[in-house]
Parts: structure tokens; sequence; C-alpha cells
């Protein structure tokens, strides 16, 4: 027997209408819609006397609610053991800059030492006691060399005068 295809498409058509209903259909499985009868026993009811559970601890019955550790469940696992951690040094102690100068030469006027030191944009002259940019002080000078103190610090620097004498 050869259908048409319309014929077809109807039929078709109307089995997926009651597909659709019989699975979205509710159940209703009553006794009395189904035309069977059922038969129901109560067993006796017995009266059962609670225990105190004094001997087990409270804690068994409670929920217990531990924060979710946050670990990211995609993460890689290694089997080797994290390195321990690296602890941090202290940061080395401030140290004094170099000083800015160099030493051009000295002058002994009246019985005072003084020095002659410079850099590219000027030239300054002092004697001990003396602040230069006020940073650096001149304490002491001799013949070989000019101690310097760099003031915010407290640090000694030393200045080479070059001579052998």
């Amino acid at each position: 027997m050869r259908l048409s295809p319309r014929t077809r498409g109807i039929l078709l058509a109307l089995t997926l209408a009651a597909t659709l209903a019989a699975a979205f259909a509710p159940e209703d499985t009553s006794p009395a819609k189904s035309g069977k009868t059922a038969i129901v026993a109560q067993a006796p009811r017995r009266q059962i006397a609670a225990e105190p559970l004094a001997d087990v601890p409270d804690i068994v019955f409670r929920r217990q609610t531990t924060a979710s550790p946050q670990v990211d469940p995609f993460s890689p696992n290694a089997w080797v053991p994290a390195p321990p951690p690296v602890k941090a040094e202290p940061p080395p102690p401030p140290m004094a800059p170099p000083f800015p100068y160099t030493y051009l030469g000295r002058v002994d006027d009246a019985g005072k030492a003084s020095v002659l030191v410079g850099r590219a944009d000027k030239s300054v002259t002092a004697q001990a006691g003396d602040l230069i940019d006020g940073v650096w002080r001149v304490d002491k000078i001799t013949e070989r060399s000019v101690e310097l103190i760099y003031q915010p610090l407290g640090q000694r620097q030393t200045l080479s005068t070059g001579s052998e004498q």
C-alpha cells in the first residue's frame, strides 16, 4: 500500500502529537481511576522508648561546616614537593653616594689648610669644618687625603690628594 506524500505527512504529525501528549501528560496511578482496588494492611503500632544517647558525642549529629579551601581544581598537580619558601634578606643599610667633586689642589694660608675641589659646573674652596653642598662636611685635611663626612648618614669618605710626600 502506497501512501501519498500528503497522507504520510498527516500520519507523521499525528504520531508526533500523540508522542508529545504521552510524554508530558501527568500520571494518575490512584486505584479508583485505574479500576483496581488496593488492599492496605496496617501494622500495629508499637511504642518505642527513646534511649538517651549520653555516650555519643553531640558533634556527630551536627552538620560540620568547614570553609571551602581556595584551591583551583583545574590547576596542574605536581608530585614533587614544593621548595621551602625563600627568606627575604633584609635590605642593605643605606650608603652615602660618592663624593661628586674631584680634588684640584691645596692652599696653605697662614697655617690654615684649604682644599680646592671642583666638578664640571663649579669649584669650591673649603677648610676643615666647612659644608660643601650642605651635606658634605670637611672633617680633616692632611698632606695625603681629605676626610669628608656625609651628614645625612654620618658616613666617612676619604678623598685622596695624590701626593706621595
